[in-house]
């Protein structure tokens, strides 16, 4: 059966590439003998850590010198951490323990809780991985606590991982479950890629204690994609190794495993924990395709697959004697000895398994004291326990009374932005109401100034009427009678016409009264004129222009107002003449009254046509008529003429 062995860094990881390092390298041999020295040295190390263990020592050597050279407190602190990581990887844990301390010790001194809070969880590790784990979640709360006063994700992550794998060790599955879901959720919010996957690895290691062997592969390989990314060799070799443990089909297991010994190897980490596990776990992979007789897979040959097996076995026994594993050495011995006893060498097979007993025999009596040592400790966990959710409701309850408070102020804040929107928008409507009530009474005297010039324009052709009428009655001469006759008629249609053109006027002013557009012929619109005016001093030229595009009645008032007013200009003259012209200008037709009347100084003309005018009873309703039925209809307004030279009113009529 394989060992799996998991291994976890228990540290924030700076993943640069070569091309960072060497940079890092010349500038340090150009770097000023200051504190920025120093951290140039610490950022060397973060480099190292992850790629070459024996150069990461001796970086943190020179930094510790550097700093101490300087008495930067701070420096110092930060390469005793580095110190007791360096010879935690070593396995040379009381000094570890030393340097830790001494870090904890200044950082105190200084008053810097990240580092402080970095210290701690680095010691918490060390005793977790000693399997002390009183002192290990002691120590992990501590930083814990110190990171959230912080509010330093990465360090909350880490100490919160940190623990779950304490309570894995304990074998407390569902706290662990529970303490790595915090941590990979944070770890996922603040986008810190290398501890995903370390929280990943950590899911994966409870999935596996679960027996979901499938979900625990799935979070070994999210847990790679980001190791790959980010660029952790160590971490991408462990998991290698934990895959080939995790998967059924040799071919997968035989695959992965040589993956993992060929990077171990690459880095120069054969007696990392995990390759020397690797090496045990090929041996047993080699050794099961002969016992179960797989096929197809290389190598074919018993003999080959037997020695493949032995070859390993032998490196794995060597580097765990090398390194002081007895418990893994109980289990590979006995392996050797089942690989003996398949070959036919009993004796050796009886050595081994001698050896293996003898051993298991003596760390007996070690384990049934940490059995004790263990049943003694889950009091004072379980009591650790209890202060950690009571310190978390009155965490919690701080929270919800901060936040009603909050809340609270945020509502006050909100009224009284109401009360103050509410107060400006009054004060706006109060000045629109003024505007608008001032531009009411003046609409009203215009409306009375209107209604009497109305009165005064109508009132006199029906006066006319009513005097031809009564002299109708009185002569009785048929020929007079026949000529006032014709006059009476040519009033009436007089009097018709000028309602018409004010009632088409009025309707114009209405808000939502929407001008009728059509084709308008031109011919027909010049016939109208000639049968309303029947002079024979208006003349014409439509040019290359047969229709337009507009309101024909609005069209139809406004040229027979401009061509009555042009006819009024010129009745003194023996040579008077009104000219109407059409023409195309663009995408614009251009009507034209022309006359060589007096004609009108400028300052007459902006008087005229300006909407400031004011309509009075010298002036009439014509030309203010004529300029509010252009604007309805969209036609642009032009006046030319100077004194004595006539007039021409040019309307442009946009074509849709």
């Amino acid at each position: 059966m394989s060992r799996l062995c998991i291994f976890l860094i228990f540290l924030s990881h700076f993943a640069l590439g070569q091309s960072k390092l060497d940079s890092l390298q010349k500038e340090l041999l150009g770097a000023k003998d200051d504190t920025n020295k120093t951290r140039l040295y610490y950022r060397l190390w973060q480099i190292y850590r992850n790629v070459d263990l024996e150069k990461a020592s001796k970086t943190a050597e020179e930094g510790l010198a550097h700093a101490k050279k300087l008495k930067w407190d701070k420096g110092i602190a930060a390469f005793y951490t580095s110190k007791g990581e360096d010879f935690g990887n070593n396995r040379q844990l009381d000094s570890a323990e030393y340097y830790y301390k001494e870090a904890v010790k200044i950082y105190e001194k200084i008053d810097f809780p990240k580092g402080l809070a970095g210290a701690l969880t680095n010691l918490s590790a060390l005793y977790g991985n000693s399997s002390d784990f009183i002192r290990a979640t002691e120590y992990g709360f501590k930083a814990l606590y110190i990171a959230q006063e912080i509010r330093d994700t990465s360090y909350i992550v880490i100490a919160t991982s940190n623990l779950s794998k304490y309570f894995y060790d304990h074998s407390d599955f569902g706290k662990a479950k529970e303490y790595a879901n915090r941590a990979h959720k944070l770890a996922n919010e603040a986008e810190l890629g290398d501890q995903i996957g370390e929280t990943l690895t950590m899911l994966a290691m409870c999935a596996a204690a679960e027996k979901d062997t499938l979900g625990s592969i799935e979070m070994y390989k999210k847990a790679l994609q980001i190791y790959e990314e980010w660029e952790l060799p160590i971490q991408e070799a462990s998991t290698y190794a934990n895959l080939s443990v995790l998967y059924s089909d040799y071919s997968k297991k035989i695959e992965y495993a040589k993956k993992a010994r060929d990077m171990f190897l690459e880095l120069d980490l054969e007696k990392y924990p995990v390759a020397i596990s690797n090496y045990g776990n090929l041996a047993v992979n080699y050794f099961d395709l002969v016992r179960l007789n797989v096929k197809d897979i290389s190598p074919f040959g018993t003999k080959e697959r037997l020695n493949l097996a032995e070859e390993n076995l032998k490196k794995c026994i060597r580097l765990l004697r090398e390194t002081g594993d007895a418990g893994g050495l109980v289990h590979y011995l006995k392996l050797y000895g089942e690989l003996e006893e398949y070959k036919g060498n009993y004796k050796g097979a009886i050595e081994f398994y001698k050896e293996s007993f003898m051993l298991g025999d003596s760390l007996y009596s070690q384990e049934h004291k940490n059995r004790i040592a263990k049943l003694e400790s889950e009091k004072t966990i379980e009591e650790k326990n209890r202060e950690i959710e009571i310190q978390q409701l009155e965490l919690s309850n701080a929270q919800r009374a901060r936040a009603a408070l909050i809340g609270g102020a945020a509502l006050l804040f909100v009224i009284g932005g109401l009360l103050f929107y509410q107060n400006r928008m009054r004060a706006k409507s109060n000045v629109k109401l003024k505007a608008l009530n001032q531009q009411l009474a003046e609409a009203n005297q215009i409306k009375a100034r209107f209604f009497g010039i109305l009165s005064h324009d109508l009132r006199s052709p029906v006066a006319s009427l009513i005097h031809f009428l009564q002299l109708q009655r009185e002569v009785s001469d048929l020929t007079n009678s026949e000529h006032l006759h014709g006059i009476i008629t040519e009033s009436a249609e007089n009097l018709l016409e000028t309602m018409e053109s004010v009632l088409l006027w009025s309707k114009s002013q209405m808000d939502h009264f929407v001008p009728q557009k059509r084709e308008v012929q031109l011919a027909d619109l010049y016939a109208y004129i000639r049968k309303n005016l029947t002079s024979d001093r208006i003349s014409c030229d439509s040019g290359n222009v047969e229709q337009i595009f507009t309101d024909p009645d609005y069209l139809q008032v406004i040229m027979l107002n401009l061509s009555s007013n042009a006819l009024k200009a010129v009745q003194k003259q023996e040579d008077g003449m009104v000219v109407w012209d059409a023409s195309l200008e663009g995408d614009e037709v251009l009507l034209s009254v022309k006359d060589n009347g007096p004609g009108m100084s400028a300052e007459q003309i902006e008087t005229l046509f300006s909407k400031e005018t004011i309509i009075s009873a010298k002036k009439g309703l014509g030309l203010p008529i004529v300029r509010d039925l252009a604007e309805a209809i969209g036609c642009r307004l032009k006046v030319e003429s100077k004194i004595g030279e006539g007039m021409v009113v040019c309307l442009y009529l946009k074509q849709e």
